[in-house]
């Protein structure tokens, strides 16, 4: 396709992208609207790219469908930035225990390994299968309530509980 069909199909698109950000949950009032609108227009341009003309690509992408790929990756997107909020909450709160223990009993090395541990969660709970994070999440909601529903039998739990302690200790070792 060339440049100015490429343009030309882009800005026939640009209420789409609008449509496909408020889809994603992020709207005009929000700082980073913009920045989402940009990506829409990024994985549009990507997609509409590889086409010889402007019709091959629109009978190849439907509206819907378009608008279906382009939201995916806006929520690729989004889940990649809350990992790594995740895991900056995660480290800045160790780092406040560890300054306050510090402080009051000096530096040890058990809160060392347990902020090791806690990025090790962070990282590996995006490497879990669904049914390991549901028995995680049921651990962690049984550990505050205690009339929080089994996901499972008993022996599930177990060989769930079985399934991610080894995983654990080996991506520990890696």
């Amino acid at each position: 396709m060339e440049q100015k069909e490429l343009e030309d199909l882009c800005q026939k698109y640009e209420k789409l992208y609008h449509k496909v950000v408020k889809k994603c949950g992020v709207y005009q009032n929000n700082q980073e609207y913009e920045e989402y609108v940009q990506l829409a227009r990024i994985a549009f341009f990507e997609v509409a790219r590889d086409f010889a003309t402007s019709k091959k690509f629109e009978e190849a992408y439907p509206i819907g469908y378009l608008f279906q790929k382009i939201v995916w990756e806006i929520k690729t997107y989004q889940r990649k930035i809350w990992r790594q909020q995740d895991i900056l909450v995660a480290v800045n709160e160790e780092q406040g225990r560890q300054s306050m223990s510090s402080l009051t009993t000096g530096s040890s090395d058990v809160s060392h390994e347990y902020a090791d541990q806690r990025l090790m969660l962070c990282f590996l709970w995006h490497k879990l299968t669904a049914k390991e994070q549901c028995f995680l999440a049921y651990r962690l909601e049984k550990a505050r309530s205690s009339d929080y529903l089994a996901p499972a039998s008993r022996q599930t739990i177990a060989n769930w509980r079985k399934k991610l302690k080894k995983r654990w200790q080996d991506e520990k070792i890696n």
